[in-house]
C-alpha cells in the first residue's frame, strides 16, 4: 500500500515538475516573443474583437462557419476561442495567443495522463511544441482537441458514456484546422470500428452527433472559400518524395522550418540528440507492440494521416501541417529515455540553452517577418489622422489588419465598406484584393507619375522609395519606423508637388 502511495505521488511531482517546465518555455516572455503579430494572428484576434462588439466579423457575417480572412478562410474556432481573452485583456497580441498557450498547457497535462511522464517531458521541452503554443496558431487548438478525443476514446474502454464526448471534440478539432477535417473522420471511423462490437448502442449515438456537429462544415465543404487553401495549395511537384520529406531524419532532427515564421531559427522538430533515444525507442515500440493498442493505432494514422495530407502541398515540409505526427515521434523517443534520472538532467539543461538561445534569436531576428513595425506604423497614422498617407504594400501582406488591429477601428466601419449582396455568398469569394483605402489611408503600391505631383505622405521600406527615388522626386524624411533592433524598416517621406513641378517643368526647356 506504501509503495502504490509512494508511487502515486511520485507521479504527481513529476507531473507538476513537468507542468512548471512546460508554463516557463512557453510562458516567458509570453507575447513579446515573437516580436510583433503576424497578418494571420492579427485577422484572428480582430475578428474576435469585431465579433465580441458586433456578433459580425469583419465583412459583415454574422458568426461565419469559416473565417473568410483574406480569402483563406480559416479556421473560426480560434478566433471564437479568442473572443474571451480579448475581453478580458483586451486587443493585443497577449490575448490573441492566449488560447494558443493554454491549448498547449492542456496537452502537456494530457500527454502526461495518457502516455506517462516521459513522454510529456519530451513534449514540454521539444521546440516544435513549445514554438506554436507561443504564437495563435490554429494548428495547436486542434491537436489539443483531437488528442483529446483520442484520450477520452480509450477511457470509453471502462466508462463507455466518454464514447459521445470522444466524437464531440474529434469532430470540434475539424473546426479548428484543416488536417484535423480530415483525420478526425478517419479516427472517428477507427475507433468506431473498434468499438462496435462491444459497444454498438453507444457506437452509434456518437456517430449520430459526431455527425451533427459536423453538418455546418459539410454544408460548406463543397463551396470555394471550404476549398480555396485546397485549389491554393495543390502539390506539383514528386508526392512520394514530398511524403518522405517527413520522415527524414535532417527535417526532424536537424533543420528548421524552411517558413520563416513557422519555427525557431535554429532548432528543427525536436533537438539533434533526441535522434538516439528515437531510434531506441522504435525498437521497443515495434518490441512492445504498442501500435496495437487503440492508442497506439489511433497515434499511428495520425503519423501517415497528417504528412500524406501536409505532402499533397507545394512545400517542401510544413511543421503545422503535420503537427499530430510529432505526437508519435515525441511518444516514441520517451520509449527510449530510460529510466536515468542523469539521462532527463542532461536534456533539461541541454534543451533550456538550446530554447533560451532560439527565443533570443526568434525575438530579434525575426521581429520585421512577424510584423513588429506595424505597431509604429499604426500610431503614426492614428496622430496623421488629417493627412493624406499612401503606405506601399508592393511586398507587403495585407497591412489594413495591422492598422485595424492596433488603432481598434471601428468594426462598424469596415463592415460598411462591404456590400449586403455579396455576403449572401459568403464563402463564394476566394479573391482578395490587397489594396485599401481606409479613412485617410490609402494601402496600394507607389505610382510615381501621380503621386510625386500629390501633396501627401508616403510610407515604404528602401526597395519602395530608394534614396536615390527620394532626391529625385523631392521628398523629405520624415521619419524612420525601425525594427525591434533600432534599424530602418520603413521609412516615412512627404512629398513637395511644387518642387516637383518646378523641376520638371525645367527640364522640358
Amino acid at each position: 500500500m506504501y509503495s502504490e502511495l509512494s508511487a502515486m505521488n511520485n507521479r504527481h511531482l513529476a507531473m507538476g515538475l513537468i507542468l512548471i517546465l512546460a508554463m516557463i518555455s512557453r510562458g516567458v516572455d509570453f507575447g513579446k516573443t515573437p516580436a510583433g503579430i503576424t497578418d494571420d494572428e492579427s485577422s484572428h484576434g480582430y475578428n474576435a474583437y469585431s465579433l465580441l462588439l458586433t456578433g459580425r466579423d469583419e465583412y459583415g457575417k454574422t458568426w461565419p462557419i469559416l473565417n473568410r480572412s483574406f480569402g483563406t478562410y480559416s479556421s473560426s474556432l480560434y478566433t471564437y476561442m479568442t473572443i474571451l481573452p480579448v475581453k478580458l485583456f483586451g486587443l493585443n497580441p497577449v490575448s490573441i495567443r492566449l488560447p494558443s498557450l493554454v491549448s498547449g498547457l492542456i496537452f502537456v497535462v494530457l500527454v502526461i495522463a495518457a502516455l506517462g511522464p516521459a513522454a510529456g517531458f519530451v513534449v514540454a521541452i521539444s521546440p516544435v511544441f513549445i514554438f506554436y503554443s507561443r504564437a495563435a496558431f490554429e494548428t495547436n487548438l486542434a491537436l489539443t482537441l483531437l488528442f483529446l478525443g483520442i484520450v477520452l476514446a480509450v477511457r470509453a474502454a471502462s466508462r463507455p458514456k466518454m464514447l459521445p464526448l470522444s466524437f464531440l471534440f474529434l469532430s470540434l478539432s475539424a473546426y479548428a484546422y484543416q488536417v484535423e477535417r480530415v483525420l478526425s473522420v478517419i479516427l472517428i471511423s477507427l475507433i468506431a470500428v473498434y468499438y462496435w462490437k462491444t459497444r454498438k448502442k453507444i457506437v452509434i449515438l456518437s456517430l449520430l452527433l459526431a455527425l451533427l456537429i459536423q453538418i455546418p462544415i459539410m454544408f460548406i465543404s463543397f463551396t470555394p472559400g471550404a476549398n480555396s487553401r485546397i485549389s491554393t495549395l495543390a502539390g506539383r511537384g514528386n508526392y512520394p518524395f514530398l511524403f518522405l520529406t517527413y520522415f527524414s531524419p535532417s527535417n526532424l532532427f536537424s533543420r528548421p522550418d524552411p517558413a520563416p515564421r513557422k519555427s525557431f531559427p535554429q532548432v528543427s522538430v525536436f533537438y539533434w540528440w533526441m535522434i538516439i533515444p528515437f531510434i531506441m525507442g522504435i525498437k521497443k515500440f515495434i518490441s512492445s507492440k504498442s501500435y496495437k493498442s487503440l492508442f497506439g493505432k489511433s497515434l499511428v494514422v495520425s503519423v501517415i494521416v497528417s504528412p500524406a495530407i501536409a505532402a499533397a502541398t507545394p512545400d517542401y515540409f510544413s511543421t503545422w501541417r503535420a503537427l499530430p505526427m510529432f505526437l508519435t515521434l515525441a511518444w516514441i523517443i520517451s520509449m527510449g529515455l530510460g529510466k536515468s534520472k542523469m539521462v532527463y538532467f542532461f536534456m533539461l539543461l541541454i534543451s533550456s540553452f538550446e530554447i533560451y538561445s532560439n527565443l533570443v534569436l526568434l525575438k530579434h531576428e525575426g521581429s520585421t517577418a512577424w510584423g513588429y513595425q506595424y505597431q509604429a506604423l499604426a500610431n503614426f497614422v492614428r496622430s496623421h489622422s488629417d493627412e493624406t498617407i499612401v503606405i506601399d504594400n508592393a511586398r507587403s501582406g495585407p497591412i489594413y489588419i495591422w492598422l485595424a488591429l492596433y488603432n481598434h477601428y471601428p468594426p462598424q466601419k469596415l463592415q460598411s465598406m462591404v456590400d449586403t449582396e455579396w455576403l449572401k455568398d459568403y464563402y463564394n469569394h476566394v479573391e482578395f484584393d490587397l489594396n485599401k483605402t481606409i479613412d485617410n489611408v490609402q494601402i496600394r503600391p507607389i505610382f510615381w507619375k501621380s503621386d510625386a505631383l500629390t501633396d501627401q505622405i508616403l510610407i515604404s521600406d528602401s526597395l519602395g522609395i530608394s534614396a536615390s527615388q527620394a532626391d529625385e522626386h523631392f521628398l523629405t524624411l520624415v521619419t524612420i519606423i525601425p525594427d525591434i533592433n533600432a534599424q530602418p524598416a520603413l521609412y516615412v517621406y512627404q512629398t513637395h508637388p511644387a518642387l516637383k513641378i518646378s523641376a520638371t517643368q525645367r527640364d522640358s526647356i
